[in-house]
């Protein structure tokens, strides 16, 4: 429940006002500042009456507005209120009354605020007791058994004077009620805080007025007892601050936030908090000082006597606990150390990998018995005067091998491909190396090296036999690529010479025939010699195409500019915008070069016949040790004929083979901005190479 704007200004009045009572007192209450000591009414009953009434007043406004601890704050409440009540019932009835009765009625409400205050302790260590460990209960249980075995020992032979002979049964029961009261709370605050509160401001402030009033209590006792005691003494003013510091733990109750409540932690996570030795044996010599320091007395207390002794019993079978728990913890870390240790080496040794552990220096410690059988070992040599220089070839250790170890030790580990050497003579084994640092679980500190080695035989067997695949199918293909365009170049010279030449011998004989017949040509005749003549022409310009189509530029220049020369014949005159950007050197072989050609001249056709585009723009750019050619243009995109193979045309099917059987791949799709994205990638490294990296 929120608190208004002049609900909040009405709290700081009633504080202020409060606060202002208490100074005037207290310093109504130093020596020599009254004109005579004793009762006075203006200030001992009007102004400390009002001040009680108002934090009285506080405090049930508190416990009814507070939604964390109601209870608690109500039990504290009620404590206030009862000790206000007490106060006025003594200075208006009980201080007037001759004689003066003991015990009275105020007597009856003091002894019923201490009862409640007691509760409101025992509410607040319960709600606290659930989540603590076991050990954590029994420091508390020593603390308050110690700290109640002082306070009886000392209030015990204090008021022995309020108990002598003669002294009515129920007087002697109230002069009791006081300390057993002030010493029950004395315990209960140093059992929770023993078993470690973990205390808010709201709950330091309460403990703080409660132990501030029991020690005023006491004080007040021990003062009777001696004969001595006077109202309007500073022990007055103690009280007041006391009963003010629970007002105002009262009002520094945080409210809950909004939203679900925190979870309550584990068993598990609750079982670690519990401390070591230290703060028992604190208590544990509390309790001896204390017996040490009452048994030179002729008539020492029984009672604080019998609790000291209880709290030093309390904190030997705490002591017990804690060394059985500790000798439990030990066994249970040592059968788990030696399981963890069973499965280490069975792990380790049924391995097929070479696993060996080396001091700092590279000095061999432990090797696995695959890792004796990969290098040559039997399985009594005795490994420890071998080093890791031991294990590598000469050509390794040449190529760097003691700056790979200084290397390993600096970064903390390392993955390379290396060899073993075989200590018996026998080849060297390729392998795959993954070496690190082993540090301590606890400290973090270096304590070996450890490296893990796999045979890769086979595989280096695969890649060679891969290498050795690929540079036969480069030499097929360039053969091939060669062959095809050896029979494309003869095939282009024969219809140059024959075939183009022969149409160009006819269409010059019918010019000389269209000349010599002249006039005695009719229309009709004239227009048939026309045709004739478009006839000759467009064959001819089929053929010098089909010379263009036969040949390729990208078997006497580089990519690029064949490309370029590609899309001036097949794009300058049509209206389609084009461009041809790279690198010249490709690094393609030959044969991949002149298939890489061929597909992205295929697919500038197909844009001139086909796509409808304005623009396309061809690219060749160096990727993932090949060459990638792509053709962008920004016509209508693919059509399912554009997917068909037909005779005479590559399509795409066609270009897919040609790219495969290079090594490579292409991929057809729409463009990032609609048209269509043909690109080919042809591979300048061998497979094995790309493989391997």
């Amino acid at each position: 429940m929120s608190l208004g704007l002049a609900h909040v200004r009405g709290l700081r009045v009633l504080i202020a006002v409060v606060a202002a009572i208490g100074a005037v007192y207290a310093v109504s209450t130093v020596p020599g500042v009254r004109s005579r000591p004793g009762f006075r009414v203006e200030v001992d009953g009007f102004l400390q009456g009002a001040g009680y009434a108002l934090m009285s007043a506080a405090l049930v406004w508190r416990a009814a507005t507070v939604r964390e601890g109601r209870w608690l704050w109500g039990l504290v409440a009620a404590a206030v209120t009862a000790r206000t009540l007490g106060f006025v019932v003594f200075w208006t009835f009980v201080r007037t009354a001759v004689p003066q009765p003991y015990p009275s009625a105020a007597d009856a409400l003091f002894v019923g605020s201490a009862l409640l205050f007691l509760a409101a302790l025992v509410v607040r260590g319960a709600r606290r007791r659930r989540a603590l460990p076991r050990l954590l209960l029994l420091d508390g249980a020593v603390a308050a058994l110690g700290v109640g075995g002082v306070t009886v020992a000392v209030v015990d032979m204090a008021v022995r004077p309020l108990g002598a002979p003669g002294t009515p049964p129920h007087a002697v029961a109230v002069n009791l009620a006081y300390p057993v009261l002030d010493v029950a709370m004395l315990a209960v605050v140093a059992a929770m805080v023993a078993a470690g509160l973990r205390a808010r401001p709201a709950d330091l402030l309460l403990l703080a007025g409660v132990v501030l009033s029991a020690v005023v209590d006491v004080t007040y006792l021990v003062m009777l007892a001696a004969g001595v005691w006077r109202p309007g003494n500073p022990v007055g003013a103690l009280l007041y601050l006391a009963t003010a510091l629970v007002v105002l733990a009262a009002w520094t109750v945080p409210e809950p936030a909004a939203g679900p409540a925190e979870p309550e932690r584990s068993a598990v996570t609750r079982s670690i908090t519990a401390p070591g030795l230290a703060w028992t044996a604190v208590l544990a010599t509390v309790c001896l000082v204390g017996l040490v320091v009452l048994t030179p007395f002729d008539h020492p207390s029984a009672p604080g006597v019998a609790l000291l002794g209880l709290g030093i019993v309390v904190a030997m079978v705490r002591t017990l606990q804690t060394l059985r728990d500790g000798q439990r913890e030990s066994d249970d870390q040592v059968s788990f150390s030696a399981e963890e240790r069973e499965r280490f080496v069975a792990l380790v040794e049924a391995s097929d990998d070479f696993i060996a552990i080396a001091d700092l220096d590279g000095r061999l410690l432990y090797l696995n018995p695959a890792g004796r059988t990969m290098t040559g070992l039997g399985s009594d040599d005795d490994v420890r005067r071998l080093d890791h220089r031991s294990f590598r070839p000469d050509h390794v250790l040449a190529g760097g091998g003691p700056a790979a170890m200084e290397q390993l030790r600096a970064v903390g580990h390392q993955e390379w491909s290396t060899w073993l050497r075989h200590q018996d003579g026998g080849d060297d084994v390729p392998v795959l190396s993954h070496s690190f640092v082993m540090r301590s679980p606890v400290t973090g500190e270096p304590l070996a090296l450890g490296s893990i080695q796999r045979d890769v035989t086979d595989l280096t067997q695969a890649r060679e036999d891969l290498r050795r695949l690929a540079e036969t199918r480069q030499v097929l293909l360039t053969r091939l690529v060669e062959a095809q365009e050896d029979e494309r170049s003869r095939i282009a010279a024969d219809v140059h010479d024959d075939s183009v030449q022969a149409l160009a011998a006819v269409q010059l004989r019918l010019s000389l025939l269209e000349r010599q017949l002249g006039d005695s040509l009719d229309d009709a005749q004239r227009r048939d010699l026309g045709r004739m003549h478009e006839s000759l022409a467009g064959a001819t310009a089929r053929l010098r195409h089909l010379l263009f189509d036969l040949e390729s530029p990208a078997r006497r220049t580089d990519l690029v500019t064949a490309l370029r020369e590609a899309a001036a014949y097949v794009l300058d005159g049509t209206g389609i915008a084009w461009s041809v950007v790279g690198d010249p050197d490709s690094g393609l072989s030959d044969g991949a070069r002149v298939t890489a050609y061929r597909v992205a001249k295929e697919a500038l056709v197909n844009t001139r016949r086909h796509s409808g585009a304005a623009s396309v723009a061809v690219e060749v750019a160096r990727e993932d040790h090949g060459v990638r050619v792509s053709v962008l243009d920004d016509g209508r995109g693919l059509r399912a004929a554009d997917l068909e193979r037909r005779p005479g045309h590559l399509g795409l099917a066609s270009m897919h083979d040609r790219a495969v059987v290079a090594g490579g791949r292409l991929d057809v799709g729409p463009g990032p901005h609609g048209g269509t994205l043909l690109e080919v990638w042809l591979p300048t490294v061998p497979a094995e190479a790309r493989v391997a990296d």
